[in-house]
This record gives C-alpha cells, structure tokens and sequence, in this order.
C-alpha cells in the first residue's frame, strides 16, 4: 500500500508570506509533483501544522488546495492549528466523544490510528487520559490487526533539540504505555 504523508504546510491566507515564501504556493507545488509521481498512493495523510495562525481562510485554502489530490486525504491538527475552527471548515474529519480530533482508518495494511496531540496554546503536544481512553480502546479492537499511529508531536525524543522540546511532555508519555 502506499501513502503519501504530507507536515507543516503551515497555511498563511493565500497571497501570504511566511518567512519570505509563500505557503500556499508551496503547497500547490507539492500537490502537482504528487499527481505527476504519486497519482497511484492510496490515500494521504496531512500530520499538522496545516496552518502556521488557525486562521479561517487558511483552512478554507487549504481545503481547496487538497481538492486537487487524486487520493483521499486525511488531515489532524498541530500545535499551530484551531481545533475548533479546523472542525467547522472540515465537518466531516471525526472527533472522539471528547471533541478531540482522533479517528481511525481501516486500511489493506492494518488501523492507522490518527491522534490528536494538541495541548490549546502550548507549542509541545500532551495525550491526556481521555485521548489515552481512546487510544487503548482502538488498539483493543485491533485486536491482532496491525496497527500504525500518526501525530503531529513525537511521542519520545528523537534527538533533534527543537523537536525534542515540543515532544509529547511529562506523564503524558504514559498513554502509550502498555497497561
């Protein structure tokens, strides 16, 4: 099976700059050079960031950019997104019986298991007990399926000092811990 993963698009409303370039264009490139090599992935998973403000129009933007893709795409949020605002522009993405963005997707290889590692205002990622709720519940009906597991925040560190700081912090660690 084969996917595309896309990160950190970090949509600015269209005509925006972010750090001299301009992020839609950026990712319209993207999105051209996947339907010229890649047209044959299954699906696409976005892992965050899709905005670098949360802003409405980002999200508006950035839906009408993956319209383009040939695949069914995925999106979950990160540290710079709106939870709320994501889910009024994109109604249909699930949310957990908490309001998180999580949901689950069966696939030929096994559940990709889409986590929501948002903690609102902070830069790092937490996985609360109600999102550990969820998690342990998904990978209980599972049962001997694979299972792959997609968020924005690294759940350890990985050695790169900046990543390393926005990582999944304290006891949140202990939602992936086996029980």
């Amino acid at each position: 099976m084969k996917i595309i993963q896309i990160t950190d698009t970090h949509l600015m409303p269209r005509g925006t700059e972010l750090h001299g370039l301009n992020p839609c264009e950026r990712l319209e490139a993207c999105i051209e050079s996947i339907k010229e090599f890649h047209a044959d992935a299954e699906l696409c998973i976005i892992t965050g960031d899709l905005t670098d403000q949360g802003f409405r129009e980002s999200y508006e933007d950035f839906r009408e950019i993956l319209q383009q893709l040939p695949m069914p795409f995925h999106p979950l949020i990160g540290n710079h997104d709106h939870r709320k605002i994501f889910s009024e522009v994109f109604p249909e993405v699930p949310l957990d019986e908490y309001g998180f963005v999580q949901q689950m997707l069966e696939t030929p290889l096994g559940r990709f298991l889409l986590l929501d590692t948002v903690e609102h205002g902070k830069d790092w990622g937490s996985y609360c007990e109600k999102r550990g709720a969820w998690l342990r519940s998904q990978l209980e009906k599972a049962g001997s399926k694979a299972v792959y597991l997609f968020m924005h925040h690294p759940p350890f560190n990985i050695g790169i000092p900046s990543l390393d700081r926005i990582s999944l912090q304290g006891r949140r660690h202990s939602a992936f811990k086996k029980s």
